[in-house]
């Protein structure tokens, strides 16, 4: 009889992952970490839910209703949180307890999560919509409008606002580029008046609507970054100290930002002056940032009706800088708690975020257009900057018969890193000494510190063979990105034993560097396919790989 499942969902490049863990007393103890889907349509909101079934009766032997005692939403990205709201909403499922991400809202002191559970919920919700809906539109303005529309722009916005977008855009060198193209991605979008406010929808309760024209927005934005973006975001090598400027802007408060002295940095020759391709590419960038940021407030919103509806206790967790939290499960609450004993398994370490890190992106510029300034700044070929709302992912290790399982959503271990200094929290570092199961944060692809993390750690020398879970599209153009390679073949040299599992097949030029590390197919003699769930089992006799469909 097994001890731990592990279920990875096939999702495209999303995140749904199942633990389950049989403890002393023959109860089973059960953690959903995202339900995250590719939107398209093959994939329904319930494509998670219904997978579910099956991989409880494989791990208990019976069929048995769905009992999840901790839901987790890694963070703030609908490719990993749409499709939980299916599983609480099916009346033959429980869910005892859900950790949501700690997103913040400029100018509030809640998270997201907290003030969507209040009163003021549809209130918050429809502000915050209407301020992402409106960013994106303007993105989209200065892309495809002349420059004479600039001075009726910036007499309509807010001072910080188009502060912010006088740094992004350059927009002078963006008059005349690829004007066909400009014509063809409008065509989606003929029929959306951008300057309409849906309150009709929103006074039913309906984010319809908003839905259909945001998505409209991301839509024509992503056609701007596949045409213009040459495969990977952050693949410019440059001086930091170059950059300087910029990064100090970035990390300035709203009220301390000075229009003349941004337009006098842009304009001194200095980075702001990017060929007008580039421009575009930015600007496309923030347009469909600040547009899939709305989409993802409706669905958080959703998913939070159903929890107080089914009355879900809800958390939104957070550590002291560089100080783990530690959690055991009890068998007399049924639930994790803090600082339990050393006998209650199995255990969870919660890692990230802190609360320094959450604090800071209350008062920042908005998260959208500080990932978009941070394209400037690729620092080195393997440090890759990734957006605020991957920074406050949770990270935890859940711990069960001396094996440990890395549960990471899109972080990049932001906050392993000591403020102001190039070193990593020991107490942090120490939790990844010895992992079994890893998933691979934001999809193998560009994850900010959490290679070098891991690289400085002592889970390259660790005896035990390691597994590598990762979840992206089939045939990604960007993933698994040079930056995994290197953590891979980094991982070899230091001669780790270690296998990869995919749960769609990876572009051939992208992994033919570690094609010795690849899984093969399970069970033995399954036909490969394109993609497929994985599942691993862990018992006195150690790990096995029950299935994995994918071949490189």
């Amino acid at each position: 009889m097994d001890d731990i499942q592990v279920d990875m969902f096939e999702v495209q490049l999303g995140a749904a992952l199942l633990l389950q863990f049989r403890n002393d007393g023959n109860e089973t103890v059960t953690v959903l970490a995202d339900a995250g889907i590719k939107v398209q349509p093959s994939y329904a909101e319930s494509h998670v839910n219904n997978k579910l079934p099956a991989a409880v009766q494989s791990f208990t032997g019976r069929a048995k209703a769905v009992h999840v005692n901790l839901m987790i939403g890694t963070h703030y990205d609908e490719d990993h949180l749409r499709g939980l709201t299916a599983v609480v909403q099916d009346p033959t499922r429980a869910v005892e307890e859900a950790w949501l991400p700690p997103v913040a809202v400029d100018g509030e002191q809640e998270t997201l999560a907290e003030l969507l559970a209040t009163t003021r919920g549809e209130e918050v919700l429809g502000r915050y919509i209407a301020a992402h809906r409106r960013l994106a539109a303007v993105a989209m303005s200065l892309r495809n409008q002349p420059d004479d529309i600039v001075p009726q722009l910036r007499a309509d916005l807010p001072e910080w606002l188009w502060s912010t977008i006088v740094l992004l855009s350059a927009h002078g060198s963006r008059a005349d580029v690829l004007e066909e193209f400009v014509q063809r991605t409008r065509e989606d979008l003929h029929a959306i008046d951008i300057s309409a406010s849906p309150e009709e929808d929103r006074q039913r309760g309906s984010y319809d609507r908003d839905l259909r024209e945001l998505d409209a927005l991301a839509r024509d934005a992503d056609r701007w970054v596949k045409r213009l973006d040459s495969g990977e975001y952050y693949d410019a090598v440059t001086d930091p100290e170059r950059w300087g400027a910029a990064l100090e802007i970035a990390s300035g408060r709203l009220d301390s930002i000075d229009l003349a002295s941004l337009k006098a940095w842009i304009n001194s020759g200095a980075p702001g002056q990017l060929d007008p391709a580039q421009t575009i590419l930015r600007l496309a960038i923030i347009q469909k940032s600040a547009a899939k940021n709305a989409i993802t407030a409706i669905h958080l919103d959703k998913l939070v009706k159903a929890l107080k509806q089914r009355g879900v206790r809800m958390y939104c967790k957070t550590i002291n800088p560089g100080k783990p939290k530690y959690f055991g499960w009890d068998t007399t609450t049924a639930r994790f708690v803090e600082n339990c004993t050393e006998s209650c398994e199995p255990k969870l370490t919660l890692l990230a975020p802190s609360r320094d890190l959450v604090q800071k992106h209350h008062a920042l510029l908005p998260r959208y257009l500080n990932a978009a300034l941070l394209l400037f700044a690729g620092v080195e070929i393997d440090v890759r900057s990734i957006t605020p709302s991957n920074q406050l992912s949770y990270v935890c290790v859940v711990a069960h018969q001396n094996q440990r399982i890395l549960i990471c959503g899109d972080s990049g271990f932001t906050d392993f890193r000591k403020a102001g200094a190039r070193a990593f929290y020991a107490d942090l570092l120490a939790e990844l000494d010895r992992l079994q199961v890893l998933q691979i944060a934001h999809h193998a692809g560009n994850n900010q510190f959490f290679y070098h993390c891991l690289l400085n750690s002592n889970y390259p020398g660790q005896q035990d063979k390691s597994l590598h879970l990762v979840s992206h599209a089939t045939h990604d153009c960007r993933r698994p990105s040079k930056a995994y390679a290197q953590f891979a073949a980094a991982l070899v040299g230091k001669r780790h034993d270690f296998r990869i599992l995919f749960t769609a097949k990876p572009d051939h030029a992208k992994v033919q560097k570690f094609l010795p590390q690849i899984h093969p197919l399970e069970p033995t003699g399954t036909n490969a396919q394109n993609c497929g769930d994985v599942r691993l089992a862990y018992s006195a006799n150690g790990w096995r790989v029950l299935e994995h469909r994918v071949r490189a």
